[in-house]
């Protein structure tokens, strides 16, 4: 959908995505967490910020500006993985975590205090590795947690709902 379209439709050009495709997120998830592996054996800090705006953009406009998150989607469709629909408010909220934490990494990086900032983007490794090897969203059941979901009964994080199926 072009922007124009997209507009025409009622939409704004930095609107989320109700559902996400999960394959195409756990890819991008393995090459966040190898990114940044490579970043801190190779001690290359300017990959953090680099990996900071991916997760901005799609914070703000979901796949559509990322070309991480666009060339994820290519692979998982060309792969013919099978599509998974899960809801994407929690999503956008844990682009906005990774985006908080890269850029907090960013910075530390940057001013001298190379301990914090890797200790930061490593603990965006460890969550994008949980997404990408076993599917378990951290601050996804942080968002369960505080946000439940008002079509389920328990509404707690221990539930099993990914917000796809009431939307």
């Amino acid at each position: 959908m072009s922007i124009t379209q997209r507009l025409a439709a009622g939409r704004p050009f930095w609107w989320f995505p109700e559902r996400v495709n999960e394959p195409a997120l756990r890819l991008v998830a393995t090459v966040v967490a190898l990114t940044l592996a490579l970043a801190w054996w190779r001690d290359l800090p300017w990959l953090v910020p680099v990996l900071a705006l991916g997760y901005l953009l799609r914070a703000v406009a979901g796949p559509r500006l990322s070309p991480l998150a666009r060339t994820a989607a290519w692979v998982a469709k060309a792969c013919a993985f099978r599509p998974r629909v899960i809801g994407g408010a929690p999503k956008q909220l844990a682009a906005i975590a990774g985006a908080t934490l890269l850029g907090a990494a960013s910075a530390t990086l940057f001013c001298g205090a190379s301990t914090v900032g890797w200790a930061l983007a490593g603990t965006v490794v460890l969550f994008a590795t949980l997404e990408a090897t076993l599917g378990f969203c951290v601050v996804c059941r942080l968002y369960a947690w505080v946000i439940p979901c008002p079509d389920c009964s328990a509404g707690s994080a221990a539930d099993t709902c990914d917000f796809a199926d009431h939307i």
